[in-house]
């Protein structure tokens, strides 16, 4: 899909970095952690979410933490 100049949506990224909560690699969802932030989805919650999830279950709680505070940021 990048190969090709497509971009994900934010619904794709929600999707891959769930796939990532699921098999626990955190190495590859710190990339697409990246990866949506460089394409501008900082800022969106249900990426941020499917990060915090990830995070989470992965056991990762610094990183887990941090998009909390981002989520609190957001919202308020």
């Amino acid at each position: 899909m990048h190969s090709s100049g497509v971009l994900p949506s934010e619904f794709t990224l929600v999707g891959e970095i769930n796939a990532c909560s699921d098999f626990c690699v955190v190495a590859e969802g710190k990339q697409m952690h990246g990866f949506a932030f460089k394409l501008g989805f900082r800022l969106q919650l249900y990426v941020i979410s499917a990060l915090v999830d990830m995070y989470a279950k992965c056991g990762s709680l610094a990183d887990d933490r941090k998009g909390f505070a981002c989520i609190q940021v957001t919202t308020t």
